[in-house]
């Protein structure tokens, strides 16, 4: 016998030596109750976050947690693709580059309050600045 759960809103996955395969599930999952997901320090490369975040159910997300992984061109053109209308807060690094940056510019992110774009210089995030978002590339923030 099978035993329905509630769909989770809040998944917190630091530090847990996750890749392929868990960014595989949740690639496939029904994540439409999610809102916050925080997998930042695990060793999920760049493609694998990206499929991960092509999951439409993804939609309710609104706060994204990559810091640390291998997020960075893919990740970004994912993220540019994809409708995350409801995302206040995106972290990103430790290698996000100044082209992953420049992809992210074409994402439409509405309610984006914050964001951490580590590895990014200085003139890559300028044009993402906007009044009412504080964007950094700072190591804290």
């Amino acid at each position: 016998m099978t035993r329905a759960i509630d769909a989770p809103r809040h998944l917190e996955l630091r530090h847990q030596d996750l890749g392929e395969v868990t960014a595989g599930a949740l690639a496939t999952a029904e994540l439409a109750s999610l809102e916050h997901l925080d997998l930042s320090y695990n060793p999920i490369a760049d493609g694998d976050l990206a499929r991960m975040l092509r999951n439409p159910t993804l939609q309710r997300l609104r706060y994204l947690s990559l810091l640390g992984t291998g997020a960075n061109e893919e990740t970004a053109a994912a993220l540019a693709e994809g409708t995350f209308s409801e995302l206040e807060v995106l972290e990103l690094g430790d290698r996000t580059s100044d082209m992953a940056v420049s992809t992210l510019r074409h994402a439409v992110l509405p309610k984006l309050r914050r964001m951490q774009l580590r590895g990014a210089s200085t003139a890559a995030i300028a044009p993402l600045q906007r009044e009412g978002v504080f964007v950094t590339n700072a190591m804290f923030a």
